[in-house]
């Protein structure tokens, strides 16, 4: 708005210049004051923003120890009172640590707003003493730039002190003073200015939601924060007569004249509440003040957001509302409504003409400028006056608006219109500008010719026989060739009456010309005429106009009232995607709010000016993002319609068709729907890319970026909501977490999954996963297919973005899984930490959470796959990759993960594979925790009597089968505890088994089979090192497991061989635990107790079990070697050891002396039961633990093993 004065100001001060008998030094301190201001009127809309629930609300949960300003009474009561109680002191502590960063923001704002007054204070009063050599109050006003920065000086203090009451409540100023004085520890710590702080603060009563304003307010707010009468008053004299800014140049029309001197009237506004006694008790200056300033314009914009009705803040004032009252009423504002909305057709018409395609061009500029700028000057005019009036807080003044105002979409209308109209005109006008040197060489070159042109054919026409010419018309035209080489733009007054002369002169030899001539003279003198008006024209582009253009556009005014209409604007939007270009050109214009704060921070080198700029920019481009939404929603919806088109009412087009069927499959009306839908798309797309890349302020505003990250979301939107629908199961799932076995009862770890506890004839809902499965695939292939339709359109990689997509909705549900897990990790830490009471306290509520029921679509997949695949209720059949139930019929297959993979890709087996290891892991700790717990409670005493009957493992048979049995009745509570859970371990593991064999089989058919190859022989290199590492290892005396050796490359391959498949679940590492030398003894006698259980499956070549409460033998088997796994590698070669010794045992038993004397009475006596049921255990367990045969042999004789086989052929 002050593009002119300022920018000559900015230059003086750069250059030093002597502004006579003004010292500069004054200025200087102004303007310093006057950027300190806009510095801290950005961060009261900041902090405001952003200001914490604890401060704003009593009812929070910190309000106990939050006080207003009575605390100061007695300091050291309420101090006492938050010592003596242990719960106010925690509440306390825990508030400090959360908020002490915003509560130094909230002080330094506090302190900023009265070091700022004190300053401005102190320089006035330093100009009143003299304290400036030739500089007082009076010298300063007679300065144009000191005029404009004392006007905004004083006004800038009450706009802080009027934002700081309006955005941030009294209550709340009083709670962060209070609490920086208490965190701080008293008035000598937060400084000598905090009797100043809090009387600024203090509470004034004032709330936006009050319909009228407390008694004495805002005069009595004012007075805590006086400036000096004098100083005001010259302010007051200078707003009376002069224009300060300047701006009636802008705006030369007399009806324009309020509008001209908006911002001087909205800094007059703020400057009279430092003087109450005019607003009551002058009269005569408030006339003229109103007459000048606020005839018809009683609604003023006074700062980014902040509006004032007059006719409602100077109701208590009696000689403002006296002067107001004579120019300001219903019916005067009815009218003048009424005028501008019979105006408006006529300027939307007008803005048409201008805007139709092509008509802009820079010849059409030239000709036309004075046009241009008076429709711009006409509309920007009434929507100031239409948008502020329309938002009177006066009910009569605004009823009276409202009645004849335009609708507010024509309104919008108009706004848009005006601000691309601006935007071009801008663009044509700075290429004028920057080319005016070669254009005005150029015209004056073409205008030189063409006089040489009529000059040489004057001289032709001497040669005529009869000619009457003569010479000296011939030297006149030379001597007008001479006057156009001597003009020069840079001067336009001289250069205007030359032009004017020559003009003359040429319509004077028009008229001498030779009849015989005459037609080809008017040629030649039209061309100069033209010549000379553009070249008239060329020089008349200077700078001054650009000003003028941003004097119009202003729109800072318009800041927070378009909140209100974006539902307006995006539908405009929706209705015509061409309206996208029209916002950019409306983003423009709404920058302006940032060009006079800037401006001031950058002449005054404020380091405050970049923070400054992004809180206005951040605050701008957020309306913007949130305006132009409406595009990535469309499209979006748009998107939804085709996928719906696609996936149910078109029909799949085969390979081959039959000519009857042709129109059938062609399906006319839904394709010409389809590229109708496709077309709209392209249309909104298109409008996007027109607006390129925008800075407002210093933030960039990509509309390309804007509409990719609004179609991902939608993306992700609509993949997650068809997710989170059809896997919904109606059988409850399996919780993912398993409850500590010594906290459950029995029931809950004999049951893990929900369900029945034994081998089931018919597992419920066994085809309601694949059936699930199958749907959402087909959705979600629409939707892809859809997106692959239109990639081009929107200039997006479709595939790329898709699979993105996919996996962040995939990775964000298994987040939300995996917090379950880290918070039972913590809860774990903190119970062996000494803290057993505070979580059996919480213990119901930490249940209930912790191992509830899942809470994403990943997790219910997941809680589906381990319900299906109970190790109670089906039996894994490892020959066809699948579980049974009692009937032999399927529950699950590997073409439920073919099915899984064809519906979540690869990121859906990762995650069901990340989450079947995190409660791997999970029941791991608890298992080993469990098992440590029993040895220390006593266990462990029985295993060493044991121990010592049957001898060390290894070292030979001593004992007898009743001794294990003995053992093992004597362990039957905890042996009953820990078969589920280990069998639950081996399921998870079973199922990452499968999930790791599709995301194998997808890598190298559906992948790069050459790069499948090179992963699987890198994992094989360093997986070799770490077995010769394990081994080199072997000899140590240490229980503890080695650790794989340090591979650079190894970080990185994480991620590609879990994708490609590569990881085996069965050599995982989960955990480091402890040496546990009684482990395999243990679990030795664990399958000891389960072997009547089972009885072994010849054709099958497995374990069947014949007691249907028993788990399944091959779950549980592998459940035994991963948690050997977790160990030194020595603990398997023991379990092994004790497996073989109990072997031996009963076979010792059977082929003893007593079995020898039966079978010489010719009674046949076989292997026991038991035997057989051990060796399959052990033979079951060391195929998942990779052990060679060579090494199970050295436990299990080979004759004791093939005698078995025999036995049951």
């Amino acid at each position: 708005m002050m593009d002119r004065s300022v920018a000559s100001f900015s230059r003086g001060l750069q250059s030093s210049t002597d502004y006579g008998a003004l010292n500069s030094a004054p200025l200087e301190t102004l303007l310093s004051v006057v950027s300190q201001s806009h510095d801290l009127l950005a961060r009261i809309l900041q902090l405001s923003s952003t200001l914490p629930a604890a401060l704003q609300s009593p009812g929070d949960k910190f309000a106990p120890v939050l006080f207003d300003f009575r605390f100061f009474r007695d300091p050291d009561a309420h101090e006492r009172k938050v010592e003596c109680d242990r719960e106010l002191t925690e509440l306390n502590e825990d508030f400090r640590e959360g908020h002490a960063e915003v509560l130094e923001h909230l002080y330094r704002l506090f302190h900023g707003i009265v070091d700022v007054h004190a300053r401005l204070v102190d320089f006035l009063q330093q100009l009143h003493e003299g304290f400036y050599i030739q500089c007082s109050v009076q010298s300063l006003m007679l300065n144009a730039e000191g005029k404009q920065l004392m006007l905004e000086a004083v006004a800038l203090i009450g706009a802080l002190l009027l934002a700081l009451d309006r955005q941030i409540p009294g209550a709340t100023r009083e709670r962060a003073v209070v609490a920086y004085y208490r965190l701080k520890g008293g008035a000598q710590a937060v400084g000598a200015s905090v009797n100043q702080i809090i009387t600024l603060t203090s509470s004034t009563g004032f709330h936006s939601s009050a319909k009228k304003p407390p008694a004495g307010y805002p005069e009595t707010y004012f007075g805590r924060m006086p400036l000096p009468q004098e100083a005001v008053m010259a302010v007051l004299s200078a707003c009376r007569s002069d224009d300060i800014y300047h701006q009636v140049e802008h705006y030369p029309a007399p009806e324009h004249r309020t509008v001209a001197l908006a911002h001087q009237a909205a800094e007059l506004y703020l400057a009279l509440y430092f003087v109450p006694h005019v607003l009551h008790k002058d009269p005569a200056l408030m006339r003229t003040l109103v007459d000048r300033h606020f005839a018809d314009n009683w609604v003023v914009a006074w700062g980014p957001g902040f509006r004032s009705d007059l006719a409602v803040e100077w109701e208590s004032f009696r000689a403002a509302r006296s002067a107001l009252a004579g120019v300001v009423t219903a019916a005067r504002a009815r009218d003048q409504a009424a005028t501008y909305a019979a105006a408006l057709p006529g300027l939307q018409a007008q803005l048409a003409s201008f805007l139709q395609e092509g008509k802009l061009k820079e010849e059409f500029v030239l000709e036309h400028m004075t046009e241009v700028f008076t429709c711009l000057r006409c509309c920007n005019v009434a929507l100031r006056w239409l948008f502020l009036h329309t938002c009177s807080s006066h009910k009569k003044l605004h009823a009276a608006v409202a009645s004849s105002a335009p609708a507010m979409q024509d309104l919008l209308a108009l706004l848009l219109d005006t601000a691309l109209l601006e935007f071009e005109v801008r663009g044509v006008y700075a290429v004028l500008l920057e080319s005016k040197a070669d254009r005005w060489q150029a015209q004056r070159t073409a205008l030189i010719e063409s006089i040489e042109d009529l000059a040489a054919f004057y001289r032709a026409l001497q040669a005529l026989p009869r000619s009457t010419s003569t010479a000296d018309l011939s030297e006149w035209f030379e001597h007008l060739i001479d006057q156009v080489q001597d003009m020069d733009f840079k001067d336009p007054n001289g250069l205007s009456r030359l032009v004017q002369s020559l003009t003359v002169s040429v319509d004077d030899a028009e008229r001498f010309h030779p009849p015989e001539a005459a037609l080809q003279t008017k040629q030649y003198l039209g061309t100069i005429r033209g010549h000379l008006r553009h070249t008239l024209r060329v020089a008349d582009v200077r700078e001054e106009l650009l000003a003028t253009l941003t004097a119009l556009a202003d729109f800072a005014y318009g800041w927070g009232l378009l909140d209100a209409h974006v539902p307006r604007l995006q539908a405009a939007v929706r209705a015509d995607p061409g309206a996208v270009l029209k916002l950019r050109c409306l983003f423009l214009k709404l920058r302006s709010l940032l060009e006079v704060p800037l401006l001031r921070m950058g002449q005054a080198r404020s380091p405050a000016a970049a923070p400054t700029s992004r809180v206005y920019s951040s605050a701008l481009v957020a309306f913007s993002r949130r305006l132009l939404q409406v595009v990535p929603e469309t499209v979006g919806a748009l998107l939804d319609q085709m996928v719906v088109l696609r996936s149910q009412r078109m029909k799949p087009v085969p390979a081959r068709i039959d000519r009857a069927g042709l129109r059938e499959f062609g399906q006319q009306a839904q394709r010409a729907e389809l590229a109708m839908l496709a077309s709209r798309i392209a249309a909104f797309a298109q409008g996007m890319r027109a607006m390129e890349t925008t800075f407002v302020g210093i933030v960039e505003l990509q509309p390309t970026k804007l509409l990719e990250d609004g179609l991902r979301a939608r993306m992700a939107q609509r993949t997650a909501h068809a997710a989170a629908a059809l896997l919904s199961f109606s059988n409850h799932p399996t919780p993912l977490a398993c409850p500590p076995p010594g906290a459950a009862p029995q029931a809950s770890l004999a049951n893990l999954f929900g369900g029945s506890t034994a081998l089931t004839a018919e597992i419920p809902g066994r085809q309601d996963l694949e059936a699930r499965l199958s749907q959402l695939a087909a959705k979600l292939a629409a939707l892809r297919g859809s997106f692959a339709l239109i990639q081009d359109m929107v200039d997006l990689p479709g595939l790329a973005v898709w699979h993105a997509e996919l996996a962040r909705v995939i990775s964000a549900n298994l987040a939300a899984e995996m917090r379950r897990f880290a918070r039972i990790a913590e809860s774990s830490k903190a119970s062996t930490s000494g803290r057993e009471a505070s979580a059996s306290a919480n213990g119901a509520t930490a249940g209930t959470d912790l191992y509830g029921e899942p809470v994403t679509f990943v997790g219910r997949l997941v809680g589906e796959l381990l319900r299906l695949t109970h190790p109670i209720r089906t039996q894994y059949q490892p020959s066809l990759c699948a579980w049974h139930d009692a009937k032999g019929a399927e529950v699950v297959s590997m073409r439920a993960f073919r099915t899984l993979r064809e519906a979540l890709d690869v990121p859906g087996l990762q995650a069901v594979g990340a989450l079947l290891a995190a409660r791997t892991a999970q029941m791991l700790r608890a298992l080993v925790r469990y098992i440590r717990d029993e040895l220390e409670a006593g266990w462990r005493g029985s295993l060493a009597d044991m121990r010592e009957a049957v001898g060390p493992p290894g070292g030979g048979s001593g004992g007898s089968p009743s001794t294990y049995m003995d053992a093992a009745k004597a362990a039957s509570r905890q042996l009953q505890t820990l078969a589920p859970l280990i069998a639950a371990i081996g399921q998870a593991q079973l199922l990452q088994q499968r999930t790791n064999f599709e995301l194998r089989s997808t890598s190298r058919l559906a992948g790069d089979p050459s790069l499948h190859s090179l992963l699987a022989t890198l994992n094989q290199a360093i997986l070799s090192d770490a077995r010769q590492a394990c081994k080199q290892d072997n000899n140590s005396q240490s229980l503890q497991r080695p650790g794989s050796p340090v591979t650079p490359l190894e970080p990185d391959l994480v991620q590609l061989l879990a994708s490609a498949g590569q990881s085996n679940a069965l050599e995982q590492v989960y955990l480091r635990p402890g040496p546990m030398p009684e482990l395999p003894e243990v679990l030795c006698l664990l399958l000891f107790s389960l072997h009547e259980a089972y009885a072994f499956q010849r054709r099958l070549s497995l374990l069947e079990r014949r007691d249907p409460r028993a788990p399944d033998a091959v779950a549980l088997g592998c459940g035994v070697a991963t948690l050997l796994q977790q160990f030194h590698p020595s603990y398997m070669e023991v379990f092994l050891q004790s497996m073989g010794q109990c072997v031996c045992t009963y076979v010792q038993a059977a082929t003893g002396p007593l079995a020898q004397g039966v079978q010489a009475a010719g009674i046949d006596v076989a292997l026991p039961q038991t035997v057989g049921c051990l060796v399959t255990f052990a033979q079951d367990i060391a195929a998942f633990a990779a052990v060679p045969e060579e090494t199970l042999q050295q436990y299990l004789p080979p004759f004791i093993m093939d005698t078995w086989l025999l036995m049951t052929a």
